[in-house]
Protein backbone atom coordinates (compact mmCIF):
# COMPACT_ATOMS: atom_id res chain seq x y z
CA UNK A 1 0.00 0.00 0.00
CA UNK A 2 1.32 3.37 -1.09
CA UNK A 3 0.17 6.96 0.23
CA UNK A 4 -0.26 9.82 -2.27
CA UNK A 5 1.51 12.83 -1.23
CA UNK A 6 1.31 14.90 -4.41
CA UNK A 7 0.52 13.99 -7.73
CA UNK A 8 -0.86 15.68 -10.77
CA UNK A 9 -4.46 14.47 -10.17
CA UNK A 10 -4.36 13.98 -6.81
CA UNK A 11 -5.89 11.16 -5.07
CA UNK A 12 -8.64 9.09 -6.52
CA UNK A 13 -11.33 6.52 -6.01
CA UNK A 14 -12.10 3.00 -7.99
CA UNK A 15 -9.93 0.76 -9.56
CA UNK A 16 -7.38 1.34 -11.92
CA UNK A 17 -6.13 -1.61 -14.11
CA UNK A 18 -4.73 -3.53 -11.31
CA UNK A 19 -4.62 -0.71 -9.15
CA UNK A 20 -7.13 0.48 -6.56
CA UNK A 21 -7.45 3.79 -5.22
CA UNK A 22 -9.12 5.02 -1.94
CA UNK A 23 -8.91 6.99 1.11
CA UNK A 24 -8.51 5.75 4.34
CA UNK A 25 -8.59 7.42 7.37
CA UNK A 26 -7.77 10.68 5.65
CA UNK A 27 -5.42 9.86 3.42
CA UNK A 28 -5.54 8.78 -0.38
CA UNK A 29 -3.88 5.53 -0.77
CA UNK A 30 -3.36 3.56 -3.41
CA UNK A 31 -2.80 -0.83 -3.41
CA UNK A 32 -2.59 -3.47 -5.88
CA UNK A 33 -5.88 -5.47 -6.46
CA UNK A 34 -6.17 -8.27 -3.95
CA UNK A 35 -5.92 -11.77 -4.76
CA UNK A 36 -9.04 -13.98 -4.44
CA UNK A 37 -7.71 -16.29 -1.44
CA UNK A 38 -8.39 -20.19 -1.95
CA UNK A 39 -8.18 -20.95 1.36
CA UNK A 40 -11.72 -22.03 3.20
CA UNK A 41 -12.69 -19.09 5.70
CA UNK A 42 -13.07 -19.87 8.99
CA UNK A 43 -16.28 -20.22 11.01
CA UNK A 44 -15.09 -17.06 12.90
CA UNK A 45 -14.72 -15.20 9.84
CA UNK A 46 -18.33 -16.27 8.08
CA UNK A 47 -19.49 -15.20 11.56
CA UNK A 48 -18.16 -11.48 11.23
CA UNK A 49 -19.07 -12.02 7.55
CA UNK A 50 -23.32 -12.26 8.26
CA UNK A 51 -22.38 -9.54 11.15
CA UNK A 52 -21.24 -7.01 9.13
CA UNK A 53 -24.36 -8.00 6.46
CA UNK A 54 -26.82 -7.57 9.10
CA UNK A 55 -25.45 -4.87 10.44
CA UNK A 56 -24.79 -2.79 7.02
CA UNK A 57 -28.07 -3.45 5.26
CA UNK A 58 -29.91 -2.24 8.31
CA UNK A 59 -28.30 1.14 8.70
CA UNK A 60 -28.00 1.85 4.68
CA UNK A 61 -31.29 3.36 5.20
CA UNK A 62 -30.42 5.89 7.99
CA UNK A 63 -27.11 7.44 6.73
CA UNK A 64 -28.89 10.37 6.56
CA UNK A 65 -29.57 10.52 9.94
CA UNK A 66 -26.09 8.34 11.38
CA UNK A 67 -24.02 10.91 9.48
CA UNK A 68 -25.96 14.13 10.99
CA UNK A 69 -26.87 12.48 14.32
CA UNK A 70 -24.16 10.45 15.84
CA UNK A 71 -22.08 12.48 17.37
CA UNK A 72 -18.59 14.18 16.21
CA UNK A 73 -16.40 11.84 14.12
CA UNK A 74 -12.97 10.57 15.89
CA UNK A 75 -9.93 11.30 14.17
CA UNK A 76 -10.40 9.46 10.55
CA UNK A 77 -13.60 7.69 11.58
CA UNK A 78 -16.94 9.15 10.55
CA UNK A 79 -20.38 9.43 12.47
CA UNK A 80 -21.66 6.61 9.98
CA UNK A 81 -18.06 4.56 10.64
CA UNK A 82 -19.00 4.98 14.49
CA UNK A 83 -22.53 3.70 13.95
CA UNK A 84 -21.85 0.74 12.48
CA UNK A 85 -18.79 -0.27 14.73
CA UNK A 86 -21.24 0.10 17.66
CA UNK A 87 -24.01 -2.03 15.82
CA UNK A 88 -21.48 -4.98 15.26
CA UNK A 89 -20.10 -5.09 18.49
CA UNK A 90 -23.45 -4.34 20.47
CA UNK A 91 -26.50 -4.70 18.57
CA UNK A 92 -25.72 -7.76 16.41
CA UNK A 93 -26.38 -11.01 18.42
CA UNK A 94 -26.83 -14.90 18.68
CA UNK A 95 -30.79 -15.62 18.86
CA UNK A 96 -32.11 -19.01 19.17
CA UNK A 97 -28.77 -20.37 17.54
CA UNK A 98 -29.15 -17.25 14.78
CA UNK A 99 -27.16 -13.66 14.27
CA UNK A 100 -30.02 -11.31 14.48
CA UNK A 101 -30.39 -7.33 15.48
CA UNK A 102 -31.15 -6.77 19.12
CA UNK A 103 -33.54 -3.91 18.52
CA UNK A 104 -33.47 -3.17 21.96
CA UNK A 105 -29.94 -2.31 21.55
CA UNK A 106 -30.23 -0.17 18.48
CA UNK A 107 -28.77 3.48 18.20
CA UNK A 108 -30.45 5.24 15.13
CA UNK A 109 -29.28 8.74 16.82
CA UNK A 110 -26.95 9.11 19.95
CA UNK A 111 -26.15 12.89 21.59
CA UNK A 112 -26.20 14.60 24.76
CA UNK A 113 -29.83 16.10 24.33
CA UNK A 114 -32.17 15.06 27.23
CA UNK A 115 -34.50 12.84 25.44
CA UNK A 116 -38.33 12.75 26.49
CA UNK A 117 -39.92 11.53 29.56
CA UNK A 118 -42.14 8.48 30.20
CA UNK A 119 -42.17 7.60 26.34
CA UNK A 120 -44.83 4.82 25.07
CA UNK A 121 -46.00 3.46 21.42
CA UNK A 122 -49.44 1.57 20.89
CA UNK A 123 -50.44 0.76 17.41
CA UNK A 124 -53.95 -0.13 15.82
CA UNK A 125 -54.15 -1.14 12.86
CA UNK A 126 -51.31 0.52 11.46
CA UNK A 127 -52.17 4.20 13.23
CA UNK A 128 -49.54 4.29 15.84
CA UNK A 129 -49.49 6.60 18.79
CA UNK A 130 -46.58 7.75 20.58
CA UNK A 131 -47.00 9.86 23.96
CA UNK A 132 -44.37 11.36 26.42
CA UNK A 133 -44.00 13.90 29.81
CA UNK A 134 -42.54 17.34 28.75
CA UNK A 135 -39.46 17.37 30.53
CA UNK A 136 -38.30 20.98 28.76
CA UNK A 137 -35.50 22.26 31.22
CA UNK A 138 -34.12 18.98 32.34
CA UNK A 139 -30.29 19.99 31.11
CA UNK A 140 -30.93 21.63 27.39
CA UNK A 141 -34.39 20.28 27.09
CA UNK A 142 -36.70 22.73 25.44
CA UNK A 143 -40.29 22.78 24.73
CA UNK A 144 -39.36 23.37 20.93
CA UNK A 145 -37.19 20.72 20.39
CA UNK A 146 -38.70 18.77 17.73
CA UNK A 147 -39.51 14.79 17.55
CA UNK A 148 -38.45 12.24 15.02
CA UNK A 149 -40.12 8.56 15.03
CA UNK A 150 -38.49 6.01 13.13
CA UNK A 151 -40.57 3.07 12.39
CA UNK A 152 -39.23 -0.25 10.87
CA UNK A 153 -40.98 -3.28 9.06
CA UNK A 154 -38.92 -5.99 9.89
CA UNK A 155 -40.58 -8.33 7.39
CA UNK A 156 -40.21 -5.64 4.28
CA UNK A 157 -36.64 -4.18 5.54
CA UNK A 158 -38.04 -1.08 5.20
CA UNK A 159 -38.30 2.30 7.77
CA UNK A 160 -40.91 5.13 7.87
CA UNK A 161 -39.47 8.66 9.13
CA UNK A 162 -41.91 10.74 10.81
CA UNK A 163 -41.00 13.51 11.81
CA UNK A 164 -41.26 17.77 12.28
CA UNK A 165 -44.52 17.77 13.07
CA UNK A 166 -44.42 17.22 17.04
CA UNK A 167 -42.20 18.81 19.17
CA UNK A 168 -41.15 18.00 22.69
CA UNK A 169 -44.26 20.23 24.58
CA UNK A 170 -46.76 18.37 22.59
CA UNK A 171 -46.59 15.34 24.38
CA UNK A 172 -48.42 13.26 21.06
CA UNK A 173 -48.11 12.40 17.64
CA UNK A 174 -50.59 9.77 15.53
CA UNK A 175 -49.67 8.63 12.31
CA UNK A 176 -50.40 5.85 9.84
CA UNK A 177 -48.13 3.21 8.67
CA UNK A 178 -48.20 1.99 4.90
CA UNK A 179 -51.18 0.39 3.96
CA UNK A 180 -48.52 -2.42 2.50
CA UNK A 181 -47.04 -3.04 6.12
CA UNK A 182 -47.86 -5.46 8.78
CA UNK A 183 -49.63 -4.89 12.09
CA UNK A 184 -46.87 -6.32 15.42
CA UNK A 185 -44.35 -6.40 12.48
CA UNK A 186 -42.89 -2.82 13.32
CA UNK A 187 -40.26 -1.56 15.34
CA UNK A 188 -39.75 1.84 16.71
CA UNK A 189 -37.79 4.31 18.23
CA UNK A 190 -37.75 8.07 18.52
CA UNK A 191 -35.33 10.94 18.66
CA UNK A 192 -35.56 14.68 19.47
CA UNK A 193 -33.28 17.45 18.55
CA UNK A 194 -33.37 21.36 18.93
CA UNK A 195 -34.49 23.86 16.55
CA UNK A 196 -30.99 24.74 14.81
CA UNK A 197 -30.66 20.50 14.31
CA UNK A 198 -27.35 20.85 16.35
CA UNK A 199 -27.94 19.23 19.29
CA UNK A 200 -29.82 15.73 19.67
CA UNK A 201 -30.96 13.03 21.81
CA UNK A 202 -29.76 9.39 21.69
CA UNK A 203 -32.58 7.63 20.24
CA UNK A 204 -35.03 5.18 22.47
CA UNK A 205 -36.35 2.03 21.69
CA UNK A 206 -39.75 1.66 22.15
CA UNK A 207 -41.12 -1.85 21.11
CA UNK A 208 -42.69 -3.89 18.38
CA UNK A 209 -46.08 -2.64 17.34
Amino acid sequence: MAEITKGILGGFSGKVGTVVGANFRGKDIMRSVPKKSKKKPTEKQLAQRERFTIAAKFLQPLKQYTREYYGPGQGAKSSTNLAMAYHLTDAVVMQNGKMALDYSKVLITKGVLSPVANATATATNLEVTVSWVDNSGEGQAKKTDAVTVFCYSKSLNKFFFYGDKATRQDTKLTFKLPNSWKDKDNVIWMAVANAQANINSTSMYLGVM
